[in-house]
């Protein structure tokens, strides 16, 4: 797997902080966010906690384009597998 940066909001700052986090490519646009050498939890609230399996979006940031983590998903999810689904419409 790919070893990418991936950018996790940061919670209680009092303004936008986003944090660069090495993660591992899981395919599809999720990853595996790694631990930090200084990870702190008593120091930084991370929106999403290392260990987790998030989707990501690119997102334009101080002139550059960031993978952004925007959710996440429980341990017991494939993220790797696709399955069909039915769109339905409703009136």
């Amino acid at each position: 797997m790919k070893v990418v940066k991936v950018y996790v909001h940061l919670l209680n700052e009092g303004t936008t902080v986003l944090r660069p986090v090495p993660s591992l490519e899981i395919g599809n646009n999720w990853y595996l966010l790694q631990e930090t050498k200084d990870y702190d939890p008593d120091d930084e609230e991370w929106e999403f906690l290392p260990g987790a399996v998030v989707f990501c979006e690119p997102e334009n940031h101080e002139g550059g384009e960031v993978l952004v983590a925007r959710y996440t998903v429980s341990k017991d999810v494939d993220v790797g597998v696709r399955r069909p689904c039915e769109i339905r419409a409703f009136s």
